[in-house]
């Protein structure tokens, strides 16, 4: 069953070049993006102090 991964894989890159199935990235990367500053807003900075001296 682990060859039908690459082989779909290649299958799918395959449709996309041929502009058979188009991927919009975009919403996905904004929503990464969000979840992303919404962590390193809330994480408490641990050793600050020490990292400056």
């Amino acid at each position: 069953m682990s060859s039908a991964q690459p082989a779909f894989g290649g299958m799918f890159r395959q449709l996309i070049e041929l502009g058979v199935v188009e991927v919009n990235t975009v919403p996905l990367d904004a929503r990464i993006e969000r979840r992303l500053k919404e962590f390193w807003e809330i994480r408490p900075v641990h050793g600050a102090a020490t990292r400056a001296s």
